[in-house]
């Protein structure tokens, strides 16, 4: 199976200068595929072919992009006259466009930053490996090397913990650190509903964001967390996937760990009663999209006080990013010819890439030809804390290639 990486590089580069570098109400799907649009151009445009550098070196996009410093690694799956200059190939995975991050680390010391990463599975994310259907083994994100190629991995890792490990490889690198402060997890197919909670919706207007006690309150008889066994009997059938991501998730919350705080989103109280009591790693925020109502249910607020959760709001999409979204980004990049992705948005995708890309600038033929699932996108955001300006912003998503 072949696989692709997409990235924004650093948004806040492209942004106006006139604009201040503050957080907007931009939906993150909107944000997501435009950078991804603007930064596929400006690869094009700057990124030279690596015939015209010296050997052992990358060109890059100013305040850089990709993972590898030295020429692309052969790969006989891949014939050289498939892969445009400004992408980069690596054991069976594309690298749209190619990463450099000689030059994207924050300008000053990482405690002067809060760095929050929302990492969001999607619809098509693989939860089981074919060869190891039964597979959920965390080995492979105990530790985060540099970025590696999804199929790289640990063989025995199972698809959610390989996802975790790509993400936050990338994100590290990009930043040039070794910790995150916040990482939100986003399950597909969940979405806030005020409704869902039993209590009327009372509660004063939230100014996001809302912030129970970050500090946990005192239990009267703490619990320890409930063994192996314990869980088989209080199985969840609507939790034992998410209980599954989130047990990948665990190993990197650690006194000096990779992740300061693990967080959920679109979890309504009556979800949370359900899950927390089954995880070793209790979540510390909840992170909900309150979209036609200006106030959050009581009974949330009531809980996530009791269990010291705390309340942030978004205006993210749970599906960040279709599948048809995909081909039709790469089409107009010139690099999608393949077939696989359906009907009438493949014609006009085609169109797309013919007016940008002219002819696939050598992809015809078909490295990308196939059905293009997404798996994860993962967003980041460096904020200077005494500030509260953004200094850093990007994305970076997964997909495979099948067929």
């Amino acid at each position: 199976m072949k696989h692709l990486i997409l990235s924004t590089s650093n948004i806040m580069n492209t942004a106006p200068s006139i604009l201040p570098r503050r957080p907007t109400f931009e939906k993150s799907n909107t944000e997501f595929t435009n950078s991804l649009r603007s930064h596929f151009k400006l690869a094009q445009s700057t990124l030279t072919p690596p015939s015209s550098s010296k050997e052992g070196s990358s060109s890059a996009i100013p305040n850089g992009t990709s993972i590898s410093t030295s020429p692309a690694t052969p790969d006989s799956t891949i014939p050289s006259k498939d892969l445009p200059p400004w992408t980069h190939v690596e054991n069976s995975t594309l690298y749209i466009p190619r990463l450099d991050f000689t030059h994207t680390g924050l300008a000053e010391e990482r405690e002067q930053y809060d760095i929050t990463v929302k990492l969001f599975f999607l619809p098509t994310t693989r939860t089981t490996s074919p060869s190891s259907p039964n597979t959920t083994s965390n080995a492979s994100i105990n530790s985060l090397p540099n970025p590696p190629s999804p199929s790289s991995q640990n063989q025995n890792a199972s698809p959610p913990a390989s996802h975790i490990h790509s993400a936050l490889s990338l994100v590290l690198s990009s930043l040039h650190v070794s910790s995150i402060d916040l990482l939100i997890i986003s399950f597909p197919g969940i979405s806030f509903d005020a409704d869902d909670d039993s209590s009327p919706p009372t509660s004063p207007p939230l100014s996001p964001p809302i912030s129970a006690p970050q500090t946990q309150p005192p239990h009267p008889t703490p619990q320890s967390p409930p063994s192996p066994s314990h869980l088989e009997d209080l199985e969840d059938p609507d939790l034992t996937p998410l209980l599954k991501i989130w047990s990948a998730l665990e190993p990197l919350h650690t006194p000096h760990g990779t992740v300061k705080q693990l967080g959920l989103a679109e979890f309504g109280s009556e979800r949370l009663r359900r899950f927390i009591p089954k995880t070793k790693v209790r979540p510390s925020v909840d992170q909900i999209n309150v979209r036609d109502c200006c106030v959050v249910p009581r009974e949330l607020i009531q809980y996530a006080k009791r269990e010291g959760v705390e309340l942030l709001t978004h205006n993210d999409c749970t599906d960040v990013l279709p599948t048809g979204t995909v081909r039709e980004l790469l089409r107009g990049a010139g690099l999608c010819v393949g077939e696989g992705g359906g009907g009438k948005e493949e014609e006009v995708g085609k169109e797309d890439g013919e007016e940008e890309g002219g002819k696939g600038e050598g992809m015809e033929g078909g490295w990308l030809r196939g059905e293009i699932l997404p798996q994860w996108v993962v967003k980041y955001t460096a904020v200077v804390r005494d500030r509260g300006v953004i200094e850093s912003k990007g994305y970076f998503a997964g997909a495979d290639v099948e067929g």
